[in-house]
């Protein structure tokens, strides 16, 4: 039976970069559902949150990490097939 490995720091760092971009995105959603601060609160908040709140909170998390953090073998896996799937739609919309 293989044993589990302990997630190291990479683990940590993502969750906190993660977990924030969560809560903006459900304050977003519950202001746009419970009609909170109008009709178009979820259409705002929600572009809100996708175009300057993740990119930022993202860049921040990065930056706030060690580089022999980052060199992981997922991550490199990530960065490889987000550059395959931009390339894909490079050329698909030509």
């Amino acid at each position: 039976m293989p044993r589990l490995r302990h997630a190291g720091p990479v683990t940590g760092s993502v969750l906190s970069g993660f977990l924030p971009i969560w809560a903006v995105t459900t304050v977003g959603w519950a202001a746009g559902r419970f009609d909170i601060l109008g009709s178009h609160a979820q259409t705002v908040l929600g572009r809100f949150a996708f175009t300057f709140a993740r990119p930022a909170l993202l860049f921040l998390t990065m930056s706030r990490s060690r580089v022999a953090d980052l060199a992981q073998p997922g991550v490199l896996v990530f960065a490889v097939s987000l550059l395959a799937v931009f390339a894909v739609g490079l050329l698909l919309g030509r």
